[in-house]
């Protein structure tokens, strides 16, 4: 159905008149009553009878005018709901991270994302890199952070932030009150590892092997809190980012253990689709964290 004629045939109602409908629009008298003749065509319905100078709407005219004030109204408000997710006064964002960033680095910027936009709907999604890549493949994710770069011709990668990486043992180990440890030393400890996916076991694998040497696994666990968990339980060493220990190191928790030669930095990155529309949403909760990060260094 035509909304301009629909428009045309409410105004004839409101004002009884098709030329007092078309003064009232500033439009030509004939130009009015044919567009309502061209919408009762195609409605195989006569919409108005006139008595005397008068137009009267027919029980068809009743009905179908009904039918215009709700779609009428439905546009203001699709217009209202558009014009607030644009300002941010409402809305949904769905944000994915890699379990390190996500459960340690992001909760400051949710924080002031939610105190700046309380109407937007906010979601965090939390896995391992490899996780979230997949996600953002089926448009799960509306902005995604990760600790390394997605090689993917649909995603663009772009740098955001630096990641220091730490060895960490139980609680009084005895490489832990060492000033410097060698990396054969501390490969002859058992490892926990973080599950396939993970940046930061590709990393340490990738650096070990760089090294020529090789690591025995004790257990492997999903996600940083896992891992320190095993950790402290004595259940082995490990790498972590050192955001994700500092609570634990200044509390004696864990040890951290300097190996100079496993003085790991990593870039972290910020994951889109190329082919979506970066939301306003998106756009503002991406300056914050820029924000964030310019405030941390």
């Amino acid at each position: 159905m035509d909304l301009n004629r629909l428009r045309l045939f409410s105004a004839v109602a409101e004002h009884g008149s098709y030329s007092r409908a078309a003064e009232a629009l500033d439009l030509s008298q004939p130009s009015v009553s044919v567009q309502v003749h061209q919408l009762e065509r195609a409605l195989s319905a006569y919409l108005f009878f006139q008595v005397g100078r008068k137009l009267h709407l027919t029980e068809e005219g009743k009905l179908l005018l009904g039918y215009a004030h709700q779609i009428f109204s439905l546009e203001e408000r699709a217009e209202q709901a558009v014009q607030e997710l644009s300002s941010l006064e409402r809305g949904h964002l769905v944000v994915g991270a890699s379990f390190t960033i996500g459960n340690y680095m992001l909760p400051p910027v949710l924080r002031e994302f939610q105190q700046q936009y309380p109407g937007v709907e906010l979601v965090l999604e939390l896995g391992n890199t490899q996780e979230i890549q997949e996600r953002m493949l089926d448009n799960e994710l509306d902005v995604a952070f990760v600790g390394r770069v997605v090689d993917h011709p649909q995603i663009r990668s772009a740098p955001y932030s630096m990641d220091h990486l730490v060895v960490i043992a139980s609680a009084g180990h005895p490489l832990g009150n060492r000033s410097l440890v060698s990396v054969q030393e501390l490969t002859e400890e058992p490892f926990v590892i973080r599950e396939k996916g993970s940046a930061t076991r590709d990393l340490v694998e990738s650096r070990l092997h760089a090294l020529g040497t090789d690591y025995r696994v004790s257990m492997e666990a999903e996600g940083p809190e896992a891992v320190k968990q095993a950790v402290a339980a004595g259940l082995g060493v490990s790498v972590i980012s050192r955001t994700a220990v500092a609570w634990e190191a200044k509390a004696g928790r864990l040890s951290l253990v300097n190996v100079p030669e496993l003085d790991l930095h990593r870039q972290l990155y910020q994951v889109l689709i190329k082919s979506r529309p970066v939301s306003r949403a998106a756009q503002a909760f991406m300056g914050l964290v820029s924000e964030h990060n310019e405030h941390v260094a």
